[in-house]
């Protein structure tokens, strides 16, 4: 009799511990319920084998799907056409190895339109180590997408117009060194990006002290405009050029100046000439014993020579 009492109570005792720890469990599956309807993402459970067994509301409310169509695999039915392939495989890879799943892929909104999504999964385990259940979550990345790539494409475009500027371009850091240099810059030098780049730019300049003090300007804050400078290319001979530059600062630190380097070379020769043509028609017209005068298309005089000062005493203007 005593041992049957004794059976009875160990039985009770193991049925108290049993239901205790089904309303333990109850209670932890009606918190993690509770808790996945609250949080913004989807939020879901699978299976050891990686069958989906849950989703939270905003999985519904999103894809429009039913329970039925979501669970076990169904859920890949709302994948991008292009990201299903790849999106299933890179999960089974996870289940496989029971590692961390990490994925991003397009997910099917009730209305037909696909927003990017974030996929991760961890495993949990029991006391031996086996796979039990995955807690996953899908959080909607779409707009973080969107800014990446415009960013992305932001700095194509800058890269684009840094390289094929028609002017020469440079950035150099606050001791001068060049950074970076455009194909027009490296041309006007005729040398190779490897001679330039990691030297400092007064170094390619006639007056470097002229150029430290373009660096000194450009430290204080100053922009400079049309600055004249003669470049030196690697062959030995000079270029005439005008330089435009500033400063990107980023929380008062200097990072590097944006330099534009335009070749007047041609300009200035062609100047040059013409001054030349000018002198030497001013010379000649001193020189004989007419009167010469010039004026603009509208008839304006612009120019009598000494014979009309000294014929009429009357002087232009």
């Amino acid at each position: 009799y005593g041992l049957l009492r004794w059976e009875l109570g160990r039985r009770l005792t193991a049925e108290g511990v049993i239901k205790q720890r089904e309303a333990e469990l109850a209670r932890s599956e009606a918190q993690f319920r509770t808790l996945a309807a609250a949080v913004p993402q989807i939020v879901w459970v699978a299976r050891p084998d990686g069958g989906r067994e849950y989703y939270n509301a905003k999985w519904y409310e999103y894809t429009g799907m039913t329970e039925a169509e979501s669970l076990d695999w169904g859920w890949t039915a709302a994948l991008h056409p292009d990201d299903r392939g790849p999106g299933a495989a890179a999960w089974r890879r996870a289940v496989g190895a029971g590692a961390e799943f990490e994925a991003e892929y397009r997910v099917r909104r009730a209305d037909g339109e696909y927003r990017w999504f974030l996929g991760r999964a961890l495993p949990q385990r029991d006391e031996a180590g086996a796979v039990v259940r995955w807690f996953g979550s899908s959080t909607d990345i779409t707009d973080r997408r969107t800014a990446e790539e415009a960013v992305k494409r932001s700095e194509r475009n800058l890269a684009d117009f840094f390289e094929n500027a028609s002017v020469g371009l440079h950035w150099a850091g606050p001791d001068g060194t060049v950074l970076r240099a455009n194909r027009a810059e490296l041309e006007m030098l005729g040398c190779a990006a490897g001679d330039y780049v990691g030297r400092p730019a007064a170094a390619f300049h006639d007056d470097p002290g002229a150029m430290a003090g373009v660096q000194a300007r450009l430290l204080r804050g100053e922009r400079v405009d049309n600055f004249p400078a003669r470049l030196r290319r690697a062959d030995g001979t000079t270029r005439d050029v005008l330089i435009s530059s500033s400063g990107l600062w980023e929380d008062g630190r200097f990072v590097h100046s944006r330099t534009f380097t335009r070749d007047v070379t041609e300009q200035k020769r062609a100047e040059e000439q013409l001054a030349e043509r000018e002198a030497r028609y001013r010379t000649l017209t001193e020189a004989i014993p007419q009167i010469v005068w010039n004026a603009t298309p509208d008839g304006t005089v612009t120019y009598f020579n000494q014979q009309w000062l000294e014929y009429t005493r009357v002087p232009l203007g």
